[in-house]
């Protein structure tokens, strides 16, 4: 009799096909909610930067300066050797002056060399960059650059709910 008592404990203990569907399709409908929520939000924010840049009016907003070359670095991740970055400084700028460096591609790297003048925008007279989108205020576009992070991981999320549906059905 104590068998058939422990049997039926450990079958309610279960969760019913009914039940597992329910789990499955609210997990489901959070993250596709979410997924539309951040995806829609980088949408906006992207091209409301598109066009607060092409709003910008040169000389009232924005400034093109020609600055000086001081120094140039490559910095790779110790775990990442695929991934290159690359910084020119000005202003006096060496390799621990993260305020007076801007990054270039690979291209305008090898183009100039120490000494050299380069064109560069800024807003301030202090802080350069050699793309226009980079002048923008740089918590608002990291905040973006992050969400879509955010964005690919939510779809990650999905694939892997509908992944584990197809192997708990047996595809």
């Amino acid at each position: 009799m104590s068998n058939k008592l422990v049997k039926s404990k450990a079958q309610e203990d279960k969760i019913t096909e009914q039940q597992k569907t329910i789990i499955f399709v609210c997990s489901l409908i959070v993250l596709c909610i979410a997924f539309i929520c951040v995806w829609t939000d980088v949408y906006k924010t992207s091209n409301a930067y598109k066009k607060k840049t092409d709003e910008m009016v040169l000389g009232v907003d924005y400034f093109q300066e020609e600055i000086e070359i001081t120094n140039k670095r490559v910095e790779t991740d110790e775990n990442d050797s695929v991934h290159e970055n690359y910084f020119l400084y000005y202003h006096d700028g060496h390799v621990n002056d993260y305020n007076k460096r801007m990054q270039v591609s690979a291209t305008i790297y090898q183009d100039y060399q120490i000494g050299d003048k380069i064109m560069a925008y800024t807003t301030n007279h202090n802080d350069y960059s050699y793309e226009k989108y980079g002048i923008l205020p740089q918590n608002d576009f990291r905040n973006n650059e992050i969400k879509k992070v955010i964005g690919v991981l939510l779809g990650i999320g999905i694939l892997v709910v509908l992944f584990f549906r197809l192997l708990v059905r047996g595809l």
